[in-house]
């Protein structure tokens, strides 16, 4: 008898190529791939499995249970009460035990079904997430840390996304807002502010979004009954590669800086004589009322400005070299050569002096000028009287001294013995 076994044997070579691929990709596979009774006693796995769990080889790995891969054996019960209830779980993320005790994060996907020997059989994939979870964990910390940072910075923060909406307030700007965070985050400026005050944050924003840093101070607010002054800023937030940026901003609450400064300048406005101070490139940042009123010149058209801006090259120039002088650490005081203002010869005593300089930053320089020109004209006409008094005859200075000139003398006798008096003492 004959009989054609040609399928027979073409389905036998299929078969055991079908496996040989099998094992193929069972045992090259990056993933760690395992079979199971729910009792632990480990069937097969491959390689990569082994290698998770510390061990040299899969033969290896079958010497040991799978309940030694577990801190803690109800966390292996609930998994597998999790494959008896659907049969499968697909995802499950879990912390499992290595052989040398670390801690190994795993994904999991894998199926409950009866052998052919009736044995409950637990097989599937795992793949070693303990990186990205190390990742998670190290980023929520970071922005829990960040979170604190925010709510402790001394101004108002907020951060909003691409659309407007709310991702973040800290508690400074709940309270100056008066709204809590949970009735803020999610919605616009649009929905919680008038629509001409929500329209300005919008156009600021966009304006943010497109790469611009804003710094300015914000107009005076009644917050608390009191006039607050802030200085504020918005910048782009980046949030990663293809995601859009958000808007940041802080605000600073400068109202005691605000009310020092205007303290400050009172007090040098009311230094009897011309104050002013330059900044590094010489552009003037404050003038006081004596130097307006002298040089007839109001502060508005002056700050910003150098002297070559505002005075001849002869006045500018010397002007300009002294800065210099002081900006390298000189202390200068003169006195000012006449000058003509209103129409008369006035003098003033001068003094420049570096200010505020910080290591390695050049230094504004600052000036006072205080008129002495009554004081001059006081010395001179008192050098003049002395040498109109020493080109007198002895006997008439002798007189001038004896006699009191404001008032008429007692009687002749008295004005003879301070005569004699004076006389023998500048004998």
């Amino acid at each position: 008898i004959a009989l054609d076994i040609t399928g027979l044997k073409r389905a036998q070579a299929e078969l055991r190529e079908s496996e040989r691929r099998h094992r193929e990709l069972f045992e090259g596979s990056l993933a760690g791939v395992f079979s199971t009774t729910v009792e632990g006693e480990i069937l097969a796995c491959n390689d990569a499995c082994a290698r998770l769990f510390g061990l040299p080889s899969a033969e290896e790995a079958k010497k040991h249970s799978a309940w030694e891969g577990y801190f803690d054996l109800d966390a292996r019960r609930a998994f597998l009460d999790a494959l008896r209830a659907s049969g499968s779980v697909n995802g499950h993320e879990m912390a499992v035990r290595r052989l040398d005790g670390a801690t190994l994060w795993i994904l999991v996907t894998a199926k409950l079904e009866k052998d052919e020997r009736g044995r409950l059989v637990v097989s599937g994939t795992l793949v070693d997430i303990t990186e990205r979870r190390l990742a998670e964990k190290a980023l929520r910390e970071s922005e829990a840390c960040f979170q604190a940072f925010l709510a402790r910075v001394p101004g108002v923060v907020f951060i909003r996304d691409a659309e407007g909406r709310y991702v973040y307030v800290n508690e400074a700007w709940e309270a100056l807002s008066g709204l809590p965070s949970q009735e803020v985050l999610g919605k616009t400026p649009a929905d919680l502010f008038p629509h001409e005050t929500a329209l300005r944050i919008l156009e600021e924003d966009a304006r943010t979004l497109a790469g611009r840093v804003q710094v300015w101070e914000e107009e005076p607010e009644e917050v608390g009954g009191r006039t607050r002054y802030f200085s504020c800023s918005k910048f782009p937030l980046p949030c990663g590669e293809g995601r859009p940026p958000r808007v940041a901003g802080i605000s600073v609450d400068i109202t005691d800086r605000k009310s020092a400064q205007e303290s400050l300048r009172a007090f040098v406005d009311h230094i009897p004589g011309p104050a002013f101070l330059r900044d590094a490139e010489g552009r003037y940042v404050y003038v006081n009322e004596a130097w307006e009123g002298l040089m007839k010149l109001d502060r508005k058209d002056v700050l910003g400005k150098t002297p070559g801006d505002l005075f001849p090259p002869e006045l500018a120039e010397p002007i300009e070299a002294e800065d210099r002088s002081a900006r390298e650490g000189r202390h200068l005081e003169w006195q000012e050569e006449a000058q003509e203002f209103d129409g008369q010869i006035r003098f003033f005593s001068c003094s420049k002096f570096p200010l505020g300089a910080v290591p390695g930053e050049i230094p504004f320089v600052g000036g006072i000028s205080v008129d002495v020109t009554d004081r001059r004209r006081a010395l001179d006409a008192l050098r003049e009287s002395e040498r109109y008094f020493r080109s007198r005859p002895r006997g008439s200075r002798i007189a001038a001294w004896a006699s009191d000139q404001s008032r008429p003398g007692a009687d002749r006798a008295e004005l003879e013995r301070r005569w004699h008096e004076f006389e023998h003492k500048y004998a």
